[in-house]
């Protein structure tokens, strides 16, 4: 018996085509930490981001360093 794929596509091109023309030019969201439409805002805002690994915890200390 053949196991079936589970990377099958969730969305056909022509849906995800229409979806995108239906999306907003414009986002208005006041609780949002900077200004969505403008791009160097947002750039500006994720350069500061901080990648959290599976396993770490954002507020964990680094683990000391041993040896030389």
């Amino acid at each position: 018996m053949k196991r079936k794929s589970i990377s099958e596509a969730y969305f056909t091109p022509e849906q995800i085509d229409a979806a995108i023309a239906r999306a907003p030019d414009w986002v208005d969201d006041p609780d949002s930490p900077y200004d969505p439409n403008d791009e160097a805002a947002v750039e500006a805002y994720w350069s500061k981001a901080k990648i959290t690994l599976p396993g770490e915890h954002p507020f964990q200390k680094p683990p000391k360093k041993t040896g030389t």
